[in-house]
C-alpha cells in the first residue's frame, strides 16, 4: 500500500512540474501497453523500476507530441534521475518500441 501511495504522489508530482497535456500521457500509457510482454524490463536493470519505466514512456511520448517539449536535462532536474540514465533508457525503449512512435486515430480513441 505504501508503495502505491508514493507512485501516486511521484506521478501527482510529476504532471504537475511537467505540465504535459493529457495527449501525452495517454500515448505514453500506450506505449507502455505496447511493451508490456517485453523482455526490455526483465533483461535490463535500468528498468528495473516503474518509476523509471513510467518517466522514460511519458518522455518519449512528449518529444513526439510536442513541438517544444523538455530536454533530457529538464527531465533529469524534475525526476532525479541522472541524465545518462535517461539517455540510455530512451534509446533502448525506442529500440524496443522499433522506433515505431505513431499511433493511429482509432487507437488513440480507444485510450
Amino acid at each position: 500500500r505504501r508503495r502505491r501511495t508514493e507512485m501516486v504522489e511521484f506521478i501527482q508530482r510529476l504532471l504537475i512540474f511537467t505540465d504535459i497535456p493529457s495527449t501525452v500521457v495517454l500515448i505514453g500509457m500506450n506505449y507502455l501497453y505496447r511493451l508490456r510482454s517485453s523482455s526490455i524490463f526483465a533483461e535490463n536493470p535500468a528498468f528495473g523500476s516503474d518509476y523509471r519505466v513510467l518517466v522514460v514512456a511519458l518522455l518519449t511520448a512528449s518529444k513526439y507530441v510536442e513541438d517544444q517539449s523538455y530536454n533530457n536535462q529538464s527531465w533529469s532536474e524534475v525526476t532525479g534521475f541522472e541524465i545518462d540514465e535517461l539517455n540510455s533508457m530512451e534509446r533502448e525503449f525506442l529500440e524496443e518500441l522499433d522506433w515505431k512512435l505513431w499511433i493511429s486515430p482509432e487507437d488513440y480513441e480507444g485510450w
